[in-house]
């Protein structure tokens, strides 16, 4: 089979608008939030260290599973459909925290060692903002979610390097989709489909909310946090994001 791709980002990034995109190429089969690869993970680190669960010629299976590890994921998403030609994977934003999970982008990448890795980003300021406005965690919790997914989704970027990690901005995919998804399927190894461009444009006419969106239809892709947030709580979210959104290109505090 072709090697998989994974798609990683703190979560409300976009990475479920990112999914509904891809999964309309001919040649993309990428499923949404499988998890597979915690399984995996957890199987080889957590698990394993159960002397109840393994303790008789520990070190002798672990070397068998890890062996037949991406055996068992391609035949899975054989199972789902996904043929030798076709790129295959699949995209959960939690696969790149690093404090769920420490190291399970490493165990990833070393299981599939031609696998890639596309890492969508989005203005952290938002980010928050999505992430209590849906209630999951506080403000600062909030702060640091986004951060750990970013630091840890860039780690794995500098140690694989750019033919295995490919950065885009959600702000990108929304202001010009075909530009943005372009420059991504060159990235996978594939050309441009008239049902990704289709899809785009639709969306570019009339935007269609993912994944229980926040943001209202016709303010996708543009920052609503100024407004959203109060005054304290912008004081407080650009002291914790400040050094990563300026590593991001993004507008520092000292020029919003």
């Amino acid at each position: 089979m072709q090697p998989p791709f994974f798609v990683i980002g703190a979560p409300r990034s976009g990475t479920s608008y990112l999914v509904q995109v891809l999964d309309r190429h001919p040649e993309i089969l990428l499923t949404n939030e499988t998890r597979v690869m915690t399984f995996m993970h957890r199987a080889l680190t957590r698990h394993s260290k159960d002397r109840m669960a393994l303790m008789a010629e520990r070190q002798l299976f672990l070397e068998t599973f890890r062996s037949h590890v991406p055996g068992i994921v391609r035949d899975f998403y054989r199972r789902l459909g996904a043929t030798d030609e076709m790129r295959w994977g699949d995209k959960f934003p939690h696969y790149a925290d690093a404090k769920t999970d420490p190291g399970l982008l490493d165990d990833v990448a070393r299981l599939f060692p031609r696998c890639q890795f596309v890492h969508i980003t989005r203005d952290g300021r938002d980010v928050v903002t999505s992430l209590v406005d849906k209630g999951w965690v506080d403000l600062e919790e909030a702060c640091d979610v986004w951060t750990r997914h970013v630091e840890a989704s860039r780690a794995i970027g500098r140690k694989v390097g750019p033919r295995r990690y490919h950065e885009l901005r959600y702000e990108d995919l929304v202001a010009d989709g075909v530009a943005a998804t372009h420059r991504l399927l060159e990235f996978l190894g594939l050309d441009p489909a008239p049902e990704v461009d289709d899809f785009l444009r639709e969306q570019d006419e009339e935007r269609t909310p993912f994944s229980g969106a926040t943001t209202p239809p016709g303010a996708i892709g543009r920052p609503g946090w100024a407004e959203r947030l109060s005054p304290d709580q912008l004081t407080t979210v650009e002291t914790h994001l400040a050094p990563a959104l300026a590593a991001l290109g993004y507008d520092s505090p000292s020029t919003v």
